[in-house]
């Protein structure tokens, strides 16, 4: 059995009790029904959704969002390849890396496999970044 510590209240206090007023005070309730009431009826249909025009005329120059959509769908586009290469390239050190094992692989290969691999990570990096503003943009 736990014994919780026992609070004192100054004397006319209660735990827990209600704040509500005198029953004297309060408004009379209504004692009849009310009865159903007409459903409301409109006479035009009520358009307080979002409004959309169908009639406009599309404009002679691309908007900007149009182009900021060609511009993201570009740049996601450009990073996915980026992506891609950058990966083959990573690829490609792991074979050499393999390769080498066994026996010893030219400097010049192992050269260009690193520096693709480095080039096309950094470019993938930014080109993710640049892809990210845009997308934000549009």
């Amino acid at each position: 059995m736990s014994s919780r510590p026992q609070r004192t209240l100054p004397p006319g206090y209660r735990m827990g009790w209600l704040a509500r007023r005198p029953p004297e005070t309060l408004p009379p309730r209504p004692t009849g029904s009310r009865g159903p009431r007409p459903t409301p009826r409109y006479p035009y249909i009520p358009r307080w959704g979002l409004h959309q025009d169908f009639e406009s005329e599309p404009s002679e120059q691309p908007s900007r969002w149009a182009s900021w959509a060609a511009a993201a769908r570009f740049t996601l586009t450009l990073a996915a390849a980026l992506l891609t290469l950058a990966a083959a390239a990573e690829i490609a050190t792991y074979i050499l890396l393999v390769i080498n094992r066994g026996r010893m692989v030219s400097g010049t290969a192992a050269f260009i496999v690193e520096f693709a691999a480095f080039v096309l990570g950094y470019a993938a990096v930014l080109t993710v970044v640049f892809a990210a503003f845009t997308v934000a943009a549009w």
